[in-house]
Order: C-alpha cells, then structure tokens, then sequence
C-alpha cells in the first residue's frame, strides 16, 4: 500500500479527488510530517518529492530545528533497512546538512543526479538547475561506525566516497556548470533575425530564460 501525507487539507482533498478512483490502493492523509501520528517502522520507503527544499528555506537555527524535527520522525517510522528518497535541487545548505546528520546516525548515503528531470524541462523550453536524488538507507546504529557513502552524478559507475566533503564539492562544481550554457553558430547563423538583430537578440534572451545574454560574433578567419 501507498501512503500520501501533506499537511494542507486542500491538497489532499484535490489529490483524493483526481486519483482516488483510479488508485484505490492509495491513501491520502492530512499529517504534520514532523510529528506524525503513523507507527513506528510503519514503512520500508519514504519518498520526499519536495518536502525537504520546501521546509528548509536557509540554515537558520529555527529552520534547522525544525529539519531535525522532521528527520528524527522520518527515521522514527521508518524500519531498518528502509530507504528515505529524496528529490532535491541540494543547495548547498540543504546537501550540508543531510549529510551530516544522516551519516552521523549510521545511515548510507547515495547522490544520483537526476538527469531524465532535467531533460524534461529542458525540452519543454525551461531552464533546468541540476536535479539530484539522494537515497538514505537506514542502518542499526553502531559504535564506531564508518560512513558509507556514495555517488553518481556523471553518468559514471557509482563511486564509493571517503569524505562528506568530497560529495559536497562535486555537488557544488556540478551546479555552477549548469549556468554557464552555450551555442555554437554557423557563419550564416549570425545574420537571421535571431542573432543578427536587436529584437531577435531580446527573443533570445527571453527564450533562453536570462536578464542578461552574452553573444559573441567569431571574425571570418576565426575558428
């Protein structure tokens, strides 16, 4: 079975509504996910599409309080050997604070990049940061316990990591990348409407999602 929770009444209404008769094996409930009211190692998987970038707007000491809050009834309901899975856009604080507190408490910790989200939007027009899923599985808490951690964000083999601050870095190199887009004209290119005039270049920008957009025209005998 699947549960849904969300803390607005409204969602779950509309949401009981659009998918109730076609998932009879769904339930939506109305839940403070930070104080819940579901059993202990009640499930196997809990998926977070959002909760988390949502709830954890900066690293201030009230909206870190209230993430341990949620993490600490997310492992509460959870079994060991279950898996948090998490959809997230991992700004820097966010990814900071996962880590640390997950591998703190004896869980393994994976870092996928989430390509196939990514392509969506761009294909749809949209500008896309990088989208990662982050999968933490709940382990028994151990002393001196080794975290485990990996990643995969390029496409490669997963990649076992030695050090939080290791999947940190490649996270942040992986989302300044992401902003720096370019194309490549043909010389005839540089002359349409597009490229080659004012109110094409404004279209542009407008298409490309930017305030501001750099063009720079190659002379003929550049390569």
């Amino acid at each position: 079975d699947i549960t849904n929770a969300d803390i607005s009444e409204i969602v779950i209404r509309q949401m009981q509504e659009k998918y109730g008769s076609d998932y009879p094996e769904m339930k939506w409930v109305q839940m403070d996910l930070t104080a819940s009211s579901f059993d202990e190692g009640q499930f196997s998987c809990i998926l977070d599409k959002g909760t988390l970038d949502a709830l954890m707007t900066d690293s201030s000491p009230e909206v870190v309080s209230l993430i341990d809050k949620y993490f600490t009834e997310l492992s509460r309901v959870l079994r060991v050997g279950g898996r948090y899975v998490c959809v997230s856009l991992l700004q820097e604080h966010i990814i900071a604070y996962v880590v640390s507190w997950f591998t703190q408490k004896c869980w393994m910790i994976r870092v996928c990049r989430c390509e196939d989200a990514e392509q969506a939007k761009t294909e749809s027009g949209e500008f896309s940061f990088p989208v990662f899923v982050i999968v933490c599985t709940k382990f028994k808490q151990m002393p001196n316990f080794k975290p485990v951690m990996e990643m995969q964000l390029q496409g490669e083999k997963i990649q076992r990591i030695e050090n939080k601050e290791e999947i940190l870095k490649n996270v942040r190199e992986l989302q300044q990348y992401a902003l720096l887009r370019h194309n490549l004209l043909t010389k005839l290119g540089e002359h349409e409407w597009m490229y080659g005039t004012a109110d094409g270049k404004d279209k542009l920008a407008e298409n490309a999602s930017s305030s501001r957009l750099l063009i720079i025209h190659l002379c003929r005998n550049q390569t």
